[in-house]
């Protein structure tokens, strides 16, 4: 088979994998959030409160985190949703091409793919922890910014894998980009160089509806739910904003509002004690 015919076989397979491949990274939290629309509209209409258990289906919760600018953050406890991402929008010039391919004709086509992720499907980025000095510089607006912390389904989400060695075809058992399968897609989505491995990402990959124009641009977003519930706010020491108005834009007393600090014995951010410190 020649490498156009094989490039050709990428491209229109992009589609086959986009339905197969992300299948259960898509499903699970988009059921989840649908779910608890479907429940909210039966309260509405019953006048009941609908089995709580029934909310978490999925199984158990986690805790993850998402760093945001403070423009950002505070808009998203104001508008309660947190923005999808696009898979070439990322910060990582490698994202979904961290295959080793020697073949110009093979590394087209691997793009081709990933274009077409970019269109289809959007991502959730988040951190299993809030305590990394390297990310609140460079997620957080250098202290300036915030934290959400949410509870979320575990199936809904899975664990990036750090590297320190591009794979090849042959690391993951291929003779030939053309036997690629959909568990190699979601391998490929969730492989990153160990460069990044102080982010301690979790990702949820989502099928992008409802898309929302703002200054000329589409962006997609996901709305809090009981299957993305906000549990915890953290500013950081740089914030300038008043601790009274994060409270008013969160709106609900049983979500922990405080502010972050260094620690004074290791390179890692804890949780000030001092409510002073924070008017």
């Amino acid at each position: 088979m020649g490498r156009e015919a094989n490039w050709q076989i990428l491209g229109g397979y992009a589609g086959k994998v986009q339905r197969r491949g992300l299948a259960e990274f898509v499903t699970p939290i988009a059921v989840c959030v649908s779910e608890d629309r479907a429940l909210d509209r039966e309260k509405e209409r019953s006048g009941t409160n609908p089995d709580p258990l029934h909310r978490i289906r999925w199984g158990a919760l986690m805790r993850l985190y998402r760093f945001l600018s403070a423009e950002y953050g505070f808009r998203s406890l104001q508008e309660k949703r947190l923005r999808i991402g696009r898979i070439e929008e990322l910060n990582d010039d490698f994202e979904f091409l961290g295959l080793a391919l020697a073949e110009k004709t093979d590394r087209i086509a691997l793009r081709e793919v990933r274009r077409h992720l970019h269109v289809k499907s959007g991502v959730l980025c988040m951190s299993e922890a809030w305590d990394s000095p390297l990310m609140w510089a460079h997620y957080a607006e250098s202290h300036k910014g915030m934290v959400l912390g949410f509870d979320v389904p575990e199936r809904a989400f899975y664990k990036v894998d750090y590297t320190g060695k591009r794979p090849s075809l042959a690391d993951m058992g291929l003779s030939a980009l053309d036997d690629i399968t959909p568990e190699d897609i979601k391998r490929l989505t969730r492989t990153k160089a160990d460069g990044w491995s102080y982010e301690r990402e979790y990702r949820a990959y989502l099928a992008l509806k409802d898309g929302v124009e703002i200054n000329g641009a589409v962006h997609y977003f996901l709305p809090f739910s009981t299957n993305l519930r906000l549990r915890e706010v953290i500013v950081g020491s740089r914030y300038k904003g008043k601790r009274q108005e994060v409270i008013d834009a969160v709106h609900d007393t049983t979500v922990e509002v405080y502010m972050a600090r260094g620690s004074f014995e290791e390179f890692r951010m804890v949780r000030q004690r001092q409510d002073r410190m924070w008017p």
